[in-house]
């Protein structure tokens, strides 16, 4: 599932139901502690990844049950209503997306065959995708967050072997750089920072599923 916070509410996206990969959302209203419907996307999405932009929600990417997507679809939540955007140059499922600045960044995956380095910025402006600099190694599901003025990536897998390696984007210089490892290798998890931190939760190591969190 794809995970976006807009307005004060959460919101989930796609995923597997544990049958099928599913096109539905619904939104979280913490003051009421409920959860509620809300108009579904018009293609199912699994290993998509979920950013907010500006006003509105993006899903971005994934795999439908059949083909690894490079579409994208924008939410707005006033019309409650989800439109197509431009498309990414490579399709890629097990992505992370983040926003920074202006822009929206899709990170990693795969394309159906190949782990992917490559990393594409959204500007909503002028609806086009670009190319920016590759991470050093290619990353299927990695976790993703801005933070203090860059970009970390967390984990994922090679390929090879489940990966504890960060890299960190300066979207200023166009540049990644290695920071220090996790202490445990994650691939699938997730990640959050809070106040002056990066958490990294859950996840698979070693084929297994990992439930703890690193700080």
């Amino acid at each position: 599932v794809g995970v976006g916070v807009m307005g004060g509410t959460i919101y989930a996206v796609g995923g597997h139901d544990g049958s099928r990969i599913v096109s539905t959302a619904e939104k979280y209203a913490p003051g009421e502690r409920t959860w509620s419907l809300v108009a579904p996307m018009n293609t199912p999405r699994y290993g998509h990844g979920v950013a907010v932009l500006g006003s509105y929600m993006y899903a971005v990417g994934g795999w439908d049950g059949t083909t690894t997507l490079s579409t994208v679809a924008r939410y707005d939540a006033e019309l409650d209503s989800w439109i197509m955007v431009s498309s990414m140059h490579t399709a890629r499922e097990g992505i992370s997306v983040v926003s920074f600045g202006r822009y929206l960044y899709a990170i990693g995956g795969c394309d159906g065959s190949t782990f992917l380095a490559t990393v594409e910025k959204y500007d909503p402006d002028t609806d086009r995708w670009s190319l920016v600099a590759a991470m050093s190694t290619a990353r299927f599901y990695p976790a993703a967050v801005a933070f203090g003025g860059y970009i970390y990536v967390m984990g994922g897998h090679d390929r090879i072997q489940h990966l504890s390696t960060v890299e960190r984007y300066d979207p200023a210089a166009d540049k990644w750089s290695p920071v220090a490892s996790m202490s445990v290798a994650r691939y699938g998890c997730a990640a959050v920072a809070v106040r002056e931190y990066i958490y990294v939760i859950g996840g698979y190591t070693s084929d297994h599923e990992y439930t703890s969190q690193q700080i």
